[in-house]
């Protein structure tokens, strides 16, 4: 079910919130699905003869996918689920995973159903919706690929947005709430980073072990990328990469395949598998800048008994830093489903987090970063303020990070949960 090109979904700038800290524009959407297709990258969608409200008109656009969102809700129902990856194959990482952009397209089809459907009244069916993206993510939870997971991880965000959007404009019922902070709480993005390091790490292995026994020079020398160009004409470049790659390649003795071996799973083992800790419900970003600098240590200048080490390990600090941030998103959205409960059942948030136990919440997340309590107030304008401390591990008074962009930055700054305005 392909619907939209990823440059269509494109997030706009935060001005200053967090990454849902600003409203999807259900009026430009409305606008998207009536414009006549202008090439052939774009959909046709049913356009109501009347106008309606937006929420109705993108409702009325997505309509020619009910169908197959019902057949997929239908086999969502079924407990295990696992696509047709070949795991028998010789290299992993060769592996295609067509799957992932489906689901992700999924998930953001039923994201814009749930966000429209609350407009209208039509809460129960968001929930539906919610809860069917959730299905998707947990759908491969098993695969034991990075990327996977880091797809999982944009699911989660995309899923997410519809949430707050139902949290900051008190549209969900107490009840709502009840099953939302169920789902979330069953989210483990922490032991999900651990799984997908595992299996990075394995098809690593796999891999050089692979180049080690066949020796193939034609599937070795595109991992190069070194070029010498000769008089500045490409027609005259010297091919060093093939030249010498070839021959150091044909001649590596087996110790050089080894010594690889043997690096990435001591940098694993010391560093990457230890960032993330699940049954401690912590990410460490000083442990991620110390593998960071273990990483310029081991791994340059490249050489012959490295030089696989250097190609295939991770980003390790983007990938669990992300990982990490997925599941501080979850803690503290389970958390204001808490608080919104508390709301509806006494008029207004509470003065502290402490007041949701035990009623409203049988264990209290603490902050991944520091395992301190997460920072949180009520506002004046009767709102609320919850944040981590961030990646930066500094109390920056809930101000989120920045790039110049104007695009959220998680590097930088707190991790932040707080409404707009009215």
């Amino acid at each position: 079910m392909t619907i939209y090109r990823d440059s269509d979904w494109e997030r706009q700038p935060t001005n200053g919130y967090w990454p849902m800290g600003t409203f999807t524009s259900l009026k430009a959407w409305q606008i998207y699905f009536s414009t006549p297709p202008t090439n052939s990258l774009t959909n046709e969608f049913p356009v109501p003869q009347k106008p309606q409200s937006a929420a109705a008109d993108v409702l009325c656009g997505l309509s020619k996918y009910d169908s197959d969102i019902e057949e997929l809700r239908q086999a969502s129902r079924l407990p295990k689920s696992r696509f047709p990856i070949n795991y028998d194959a010789k290299l992993p990482f060769d592996e295609l995973l067509p799957h992932l952009s489906s689901l992700k397209r999924c998930s953001q089809t039923l994201q814009l159903r749930a966000l429209a459907e609350p407009e209208l009244g039509q809460t129960d069916k968001a929930l539906d919706d919610v809860k069917l993206a959730m299905r998707l993510i947990d759908s491969t939870r098993s695969e034991p690929f990075l990327i996977s997971h880091l797809v999982r991880v944009a699911q989660f965000s995309i899923t997410l947005q519809p949430v707050y959007e139902g949290l900051a404009k008190h549209k969900w019922s107490a009840p709502q709430l009840l099953e939302l902070e169920t789902e979330l709480a069953k989210l483990n993005f922490l032991e999900d980073c651990q799984l997908a390091m595992r299996g990075e790490r394995n098809g690593s292995l796999a891999k050089i072990d692979y180049f080690r026994r066949i020796k193939n020079v034609s599937e070795f020398i595109p991992m190069l990328s070194f070029d010498v160009m000769m008089n500045g004409d490409e027609k005259d470049a010297i091919r060093w990469d093939l030249i010498l790659g070839s021959t150091l390649y044909r001649l590596a003795p087996t110790g050089w395949f080894w010594l690889n071996e043997a690096l990435i799973g001591k940098m694993y083992q010391k560093w990457c598998l230890r960032i993330c800790d699940p049954d401690k419900h912590l990410a460490s970003p000083s442990i991620a800048n110390q593998a960071e600098q273990a990483n310029d240590a081991e791994l340059l200048p490249w050489r012959p008994w490295n030089i696989f080490a250097t190609l295939f390990l991770p980003a390790v600090t983007a990938s669990e830093r992300k990982f990490a941030f997925a599941q501080c998103s979850a803690d503290m959205a389970m958390i204001a489903c808490a608080l919104e409960r508390y709301r509806l059942a006494n008029g207004n948030y509470p003065d502290s987090l402490e007041k949701l136990f035990p009623q409203f919440i049988g264990e209290i997340p603490h902050d991944v970063i520091n395992g301190q309590p997460l920072k949180y107030h009520r506002t004046d304008d009767a709102r609320f303020l919850l944040y981590s401390v961030g990646w930066n591990e500094v109390d920056d008074g809930g101000k989120v990070g920045v790039k110049q962009s104007g695009y959220y930055d998680i590097k930088t700054g707190d991790w932040v949960w707080e409404y707009p305005r009215n």
